[in-house]
């Protein structure tokens, strides 16, 4: 679980769940979550019960700096696949994950493995654009899922065209909101002065921040008080940060890092802008428009369009493009 609308999605649903008493949920997960946000919400519901499937998998993933070479490359691959196939022989013969009813798979089909010793209904939650998921691994294990839930009506068309033998499987239902939690959250946040757009995200390759940046700073160059503010943390961070360091509207740049809380930044902002080149239903753009805040997006694959009416509920642009954005009368000075 790392900072991302899916474990945004994941929360929202056990929060939910939580409301009926009759209801035991429990959360599996490939490693020990770690994420000071994530860490700090399980803290605060000690009535989850939390398997770990690989404890040391981060262990032998900080091994790859040292295994760059043939053989320890290999070994390490070697020894790091025989432990995989002995936890998950530990997990099925300890039987703590036997009395459960039903397995809703949250990571794309990425537990197809370790449900594989299971007889129980399983359920598929696709979270992202079926050309994203067409090509995945995981994905050619779709059948063994009973039922599989799609968050657009765009990934329901479009898988049952290319997989008809599926067709009676999928479903579509929107990620959960907890509008009342956002709009107080933000009523009760501080947020800057003055006028800025907000970029919410994990910072990885595919949210495509160079669009981002590029794109703001021709805007910049005639709108002299604006300043972007860039909310998230991830595995590109620092590269980045030296990528807007080097553009002349660098001083009104701001890397924030992770918040607790970015809706009051949210709503504060002239506009919210999203820059991803794939999504599934992007969980930021929903509290933007919950917040009643403009929204800028890429039309990337799945999501924006159907959340902004393909257009009409505010600006869309083509993925990638760095022509300057229009006005709109979203900024003045």
């Amino acid at each position: 679980m790392i900072i991302g609308g899916i474990e945004t999605v994941l929360v929202n649903t056990v929060e939910a769940l939580k409301q009926y008493p009759d209801i035991r949920v429990q959360i599996i997960t490939h490693t020990r979550i770690r994420e000071p946000l994530h860490a700090k919400w399980l803290e605060s519901n000690p009535q989850l019960d939390v398997f770990v499937y690989y404890p040391l998998q981060n262990w032998f993933e900080s091994l790859k700096t040292y295994c760059r070479v043939f053989p320890l490359k290999q070994l390490r691959k070697i020894l790091f696949s025989i432990y995989k196939k002995y936890r998950r022989i530990c997990a099925k013969l300890s039987g703590r994950l036997s009395h459960t009813d039903v397995f809703i798979d949250y990571a794309n089909c990425n537990f197809f493995k370790e449900l594989a010793y299971f007889k129980q209904p399983k359920i598929a939650w696709i979270h992202g654009s079926l050309s994203f998921y067409h090509s995945h691994k995981a994905f050619t294990h779709i059948g063994r899922y009973q039922k599989i839930v799609a968050i657009t009506d765009e990934f329901v068309a479009a898988f049952r065209d290319l997989y008809p033998e599926y067709a009676n499987k999928i479903m579509r239902i929107y990620n959960p909101i907890d509008v009342q939690k956002i709009r107080r959250l933000a009523a009760h946040g501080s947020h800057p002065t003055g006028q800025y757009f907000c970029h919410v995200s994990r910072l990885d390759r595919d949210k495509d921040i160079p669009t981002l940046l590029s794109a703001f700073n021709q805007f910049a160059a005639r709108h002299k008080n604006v300043r972007l503010y860039i909310i998230g943390d991830g595995a590109m961070a620092a590269r980045y940060r030296d990528a807007a360091a080097s553009l002349p509207a660098a001083p009104r740049i701001i890397f924030t890092g992770a918040l607790n809380n970015p809706y009051a930044y949210m709503r504060g902002a002239v506009a919210n802008i999203l820059s991803s080149q794939s999504e599934g239903l992007p969980t930021v753009v929903l509290e933007s428009v919950v917040l009643g805040r403009p929204t800028i997006s890429s039309n990337c694959k799945s999501g924006p369009k159907e959340i902004l009416l393909n257009g009409r509920g505010r600006l869309l642009f083509d993925v990638g493009k760095r022509a300057s954005w229009p006005n709109n009368g979203l900024c003045h000075g």
